[in-house]
């Protein structure tokens, strides 16, 4: 819960941070868009490598990553997309039409997680280098 209610006070303090940040330029917003994508797949691969806590959200994937022995990554491509098409699907059944879903949200399910694969080969072997393993006596 902490872990939880201190994420949510860095989302509020970067919007606020970021609240200057105004654009109409449309491949300025994709640009945009693929940073907090950056950033966000980066905090992941951070909570993956370290084992030590994980947000709700990628503690499911996790979960399930490891119950049927699927790619971290592409378990989380697989779960945003899902949740993507079922928020979709609840807007159609309640308000008979989407949203609040538009291209950055479908861009951001499919992307994330091919970010964190790209971020994780590359940082294991960071993860390797900083621990020192000893060798248990017989």
């Amino acid at each position: 819960m902490p872990a939880t209610f201190l994420f949510g006070v860095f989302i509020d303090l970067g919007m606020w941070l970021m609240s200057f940040v105004r654009t109409d330029f449309y491949l300025i917003q994709t640009f945009y868009l693929f940073g907090g994508c950056a950033l966000l797949a980066f905090g992941i691969t951070l909570q993956v490598l370290a084992q030590v806590l994980y947000l709700p959200g990628d503690g499911i994937v996790k979960a399930l990553a490891l119950k049927y022995r699927f790619h971290f990554s592409r378990t989380k491509i697989a779960f945003d997309c899902t949740l993507v098409v079922c928020a979709a699907l609840l807007g159609i059944a309640a308000m008979h039409h989407v949203e609040g879903i538009r291209e950055g949200t479908i861009f951001s399910a499919c992307i994330v997680g091919g970010i964190i694969s790209f971020l994780l080969k590359r940082m294991r072997l960071i993860r390797k280098w900083c621990y020192v393993r000893r060798s248990v006596a017989a």
